[in-house]
């Protein structure tokens, strides 16, 4: 018994899930041509931000400076374009994910 327990356990393999939601995929077509816009641009600004990071990560390990101030900036201005892409429909409905996008805790 303890053997084919083992031999079960051998054969297993771990699954990593994602983190993130993207529910652009689910809604109607009315819905989704509304958020088709700002879910892309979060979808690029989100590939952005990690490439900054690792960049980041590579300066701070060569050089030590701190680059945190460019990054509010870049985040800043990243809000600001994200608004003016997000449907008037949308603003008005209070509760509603422009995005369309999830992240799981």
């Amino acid at each position: 018994m303890r053997f084919q327990l083992k031999l079960i356990c051998e054969n297993l393999r771990k699954v990593k899930f994602t983190f993130e939601l993207d529910a652009s995929e689910l809604v109607d077509e009315v819905l989704k041509r509304k958020i088709t816009p700002v879910n892309l641009r979060m979808k690029d600004v989100i590939r952005d931000r990690r490439d900054r990071y690792n960049t980041r990560k590579k300066v701070k390990s060569e050089a030590g400076r701190d680059l945190d101030d460019d990054e509010k900036a870049k985040r800043a201005e990243e809000k600001a374009e994200l608004n003016s892409l997000i449907h008037p429909d949308l603003t008005a409905d209070d509760g509603c994910n422009p995005t369309g996008m999830y992240e799981y805790v």
